[in-house]
């Protein structure tokens, strides 16, 4: 293996099961075993305390599924992103599958410089939501230009408009035992949409069955 070449690869992957309750940095831990059991070469960062070169585009609330979730890793050696992805597979934790895996230019900017926005499907048993009522609190939500709304998040409070985290709200039924809200949330930096907030905001207090953030829109990376 030809530990001079560095390539950058885009994996796309799904993550579920007991992963979804595990915090952002021990997901990131958690492909970085996955990676060393693979036995291909993760490259490191550069410095007096060099990190492994792994960078999930948006950190995952604990408790939310995630489907289409995208990763950068930096490997070393001459591999197809083919082969990386085989050699990936053999090895994942529970909880972990692989979609797709591609190389990128090694000088795109981190995606998280381009987040902008993130479609989350909100699971509740039918029986437990009374779908005229939601439908009707999504519906005034929506009308509003803004919703002042305060956060506090362990012992700081935040001030935002809510509304401007919002593109877009959807109620479904999805069978005779479930329903489901699509929301279409900015992940723009400074206004950041979070799917429990806006629950609160439509007033619903019931527990969801499942939550699952099923896609991640990105701004179009500028290569200078």
């Amino acid at each position: 293996m030809q530990a001079d070449v560095l390539n950058r690869f885009r994996i796309t992957f799904n993550v579920d099961g007991p992963l979804r309750w595990v915090g952002h940095l021990d997901l990131v831990r958690t492909w970085e075993r996955v990676i060393r059991r693979s036995g291909l070469t993760l490259a490191y960062s550069k410095g007096y305390t060099p990190h492994p070169r792994i960078a999930l585009a948006a950190p995952l609330a604990v408790g939310i599924s995630g489907q289409n979730e995208l990763m950068d890793i930096w490997l070393e050696g001459k591999i197809s992103p083919l082969h990386a992805q085989n050699e990936l597979a053999t090895v994942l934790s529970p909880g972990l599958s692989i979609q797709s895996t591609k190389l990128v230019a090694l000088n795109l900017p981190p995606m998280q410089s381009l987040l902008k926005s993130a479609q989350y499907k909100v699971i509740f048993e039918q029986n437990l939501l009374n779908e005229h009522e939601v439908t009707k609190s999504i519906n005034t939500l929506l009308e509003k230009n803004i919703l002042n709304w305060e956060e506090i998040r362990g012992k700081k409070k935040r001030t935002y408009d809510l509304r401007a985290t919002i593109i877009d709200l959807q109620l479904f039924a999805m069978n005779d035992s479930y329903l489901h809200i699509e929301m279409n949330l900015s992940m723009e930096e400074k206004r950041t949409g979070r799917p429990h907030q806006i629950l609160r905001a439509l007033d619903i207090d019931i527990d969801p069955h499942s939550m699952v953030r099923t896609h991640i829109e990105m701004f179009p990376a500028k290569v200078g």
